[in-house]
C-alpha cells in the first residue's frame, strides 16, 4: 500500500502488495481504493511533513525502549504514532477498522524488522517493543470504544 512504501521506503513492492491484498481481504477492494485515492491526493509537502513527524515519533519511542510498553510516556507516543499513520489512511472506515489496521501494522514490524531501522541499523528488539506497545494501545482503545 502507498503509505507503507512511503513510510518504510525500504519495503519491497512485493511486501507492499501483500499488505494491499490483506487490506482488500479485510476491508474490501472499494475501501482500499478509496484510501489509496485519498493518499494519492496528498501533496509532497504534506507527505514530507507527515514523514518527518513519523520519524521524530519513532526516534522518541526508540529512546523509550527500556520502559514498559504500557507506561504513560510510551502510550502517549504510540497514540501520536497512531494519529500520524492515520493521516495517510484518511477518514474512510470506522475507528475499529483503523485500530485493526494499526494492529496489522504492528505485526508488520515483527515480520519486517527493516521497518524499525534506526540510524541505518536494524533493531529487532525495537521491532518487538513497537509491536507490543502498539498492540497494548489497540487493546485499550477497543475496550474504550
Amino acid at each position: 500500500m502507498f503509505f507503507v512504501k512511503y513510510l518504510f521506503n525500504s519495503i519491497s513492492s512485493e511486501d507492499s502488495n501483500q499488505y494491499r491484498n490483506a487490506a482488500i481481504s479485510r476491508y474490501g477492494r472499494l475501501n482500499v481504493q478509496r484510501a489509496e485515492g485519498f493518499a494519492n491526493k496528498l501533496s509532497k509537502e504534506f507527505l514530507s511533513k507527515i514523514k518527518l513527524n513519523h520519524d521524530k515519533i519513532i526516534q522518541e519511542l526508540f529512546s523509550f525502549k527500556q520502559l514498559a510498553v504500557d507506561s504513560e510516556p510510551v502510550q502517549e507516543q504510540i497514540e501520536n504514532h497512531f494519529n500520524c499513520v492515520n493521516q495517510y489512511w484518511g477518514t474512510i472506515g470506522t475507528l475499529k477498522q483503523h485500530l485493526e489496521s494499526y494492529r496489522d501494522l504492528a505485526h508488520s514490524y515483527l515480520n519486517h524488522p527493516v521497518s524499525s531501522t534506526i540510524n541505518e541499523k536494524t533493531q529487532p528488539e525495537f521491532a518487538t517493543f513497537l509491536h507490543q506497545a502498539m498492540n497494548t494501545y489497540v487493546k485499550k482503545q477497543l475496550k474504550v470504544s
